[in-house]
């Protein structure tokens, strides 16, 4: 594996080194695992917090995020995010607003799919009831505040489309019930989360696939701070001791 940071700096590194054989027995053969491994060891870089998780987790979570297909770090994927509990950090995967809309098209019964956000000075307006319509212009230049989002998804089956409109204040208080809600995403990309959070409404509206749901799942678990136990799903030859000298001299990572 090349152009990954040397063990000295990352002891995750010696880790996920120990372990390819391992991982590319579970990881799906459309899925590169010299990739995820490299993205992995990224993510690490980025989030020094997921030094701290326990390589069960954090190696659970990879293959978690390889089996649904879903590249963490990449293109609003997903992310491999650290959570503090009773017994230390703990690594969870997170699903991205994109990631859901791959999955989602994926399954073969959605076509089109995407989410907006509608600020104050664009053209937006929508109908319920037996003729439903969504009408959205942004406005040039300032757009002003936020005022709602939607997402929308074209239904093969039917040449139908279904769509969820949520205010702000909906977003919010989604926001608000989240163990992560004023940290990471939601502070940094609030519109990707308020995007995500209007598509995974959507989805449970439209014929999901078993990724879509365990994707969905795994979202809402992470949200509301509930184990998501990605461990449970590694191989039994795994060797997940992070060694003596790699950890002493990597301990220092958090920042």
């Amino acid at each position: 594996m090349s152009n990954v940071p040397a063990a000295a700096a990352n002891p995750m590194v010696a880790v996920i080194m120990a372990n390819q054989k391992a991982l590319r027995t579970v990881i799906p053969k459309h899925m590169d695992a010299d990739r995820m491994c490299r993205l992995a060891l990224v993510s690490t870089q980025k989030n020094p917090k997921l030094l701290l998780c326990s390589p069960a987790s954090l190696i659970g979570s990879l293959l978690t995020a390889t089996q649904l297909g879903l590249e963490p770090g990449v293109g609003g994927h997903g992310e491999l995010i650290p959570f503090k509990g009773r017994g230390g950090y703990e690594c969870q995967f997170m699903p991205g607003y994109k990631g859901l809309m791959d999955l989602a098209r994926r399954s073969g019964q959605v076509g089109a799919i995407a989410a907006e956000v509608v600020h104050d000075q664009d053209e937006f307006r929508y109908q319920l009831g037996t003729s439903p319509s969504i009408h959205h212009v942004p406005a040039g230049g300032d757009r002003g505040a936020v005022t709602h989002v939607y997402a929308t998804a074209h239904l093969v089956a039917t040449d139908e489309y279904q769509f969820v409109v949520m205010t702000k204040q909906d977003i919010e208080q989604v926001r608000q019930s989240s163990r992560s809600g004023q940290t990471g995403p939601w502070v940094s990309h609030w519109d990707e989360m308020a995007r995500k959070t209007a598509i995974r409404r959507l989805c449970k509206l439209l014929p999901m696939s078993v990724n879509v749901q365990r994707a969905i799942a795994l979202d809402e678990m992470a949200e509301a701070g509930v184990p998501q136990q990605n461990d449970a799903i590694l191989p039994l030859d795994m060797d997940l001791q992070i060694p003596v000298d790699a950890d002493s001299k990597g301990g220092d990572s958090d920042g």
